[in-house]
């Protein structure tokens, strides 16, 4: 039985060569996704590492080792910190959040190319 993939191709075109083409680009497919699932899974962990970082910047911005100056400018500088490290921490999460969707796309997608066509 030929993958929905192939097939879905073979009805688009006419020629010589079709099954041919059909094929390579069912392959062609199946291993970029299959690459971008690792570079993706990479890229994940990556993050999460990330925001391990971020988060332990968050915890020194929040609790600082040395003096907070007494001036508006010294505390205000504090709060820019904080400011600082939340956003770094919040962007990471968001990234973490999109790779995970994209992630989550890529195996939608691997099962829908590598799914037997009924049709025949």
């Amino acid at each position: 039985m030929a993958k929905k993939f192939i097939n879905d191709i073979l009805s688009k075109l006419k020629g010589d060569k079709d099954s041919e083409v059909a094929e390579d680009n069912y392959n062609q497919a199946c291993l970029a996704i299959k690459s971008e699932m690792m570079n993706t899974e990479v890229e994940l962990h990556d993050l999460k590492e990330a925001l391990k970082d971020a988060t332990k910047q968050l915890e020194r911005a929040k609790k600082p080792l040395t003096a907070i100056p007494k001036t508006d400018h010294g505390r205000v500088s504090y709060i820019q910190s904080l400011v600082d490290a939340e956003r770094a921490v919040r962007d990471v999460e968001i990234k973490i959040s999109n790779t995970e969707k994209w992630a989550e796309q890529l195996k939608k997608y691997q099962t829908e190319f590598e799914q037997e066509d009924t049709a025949q």
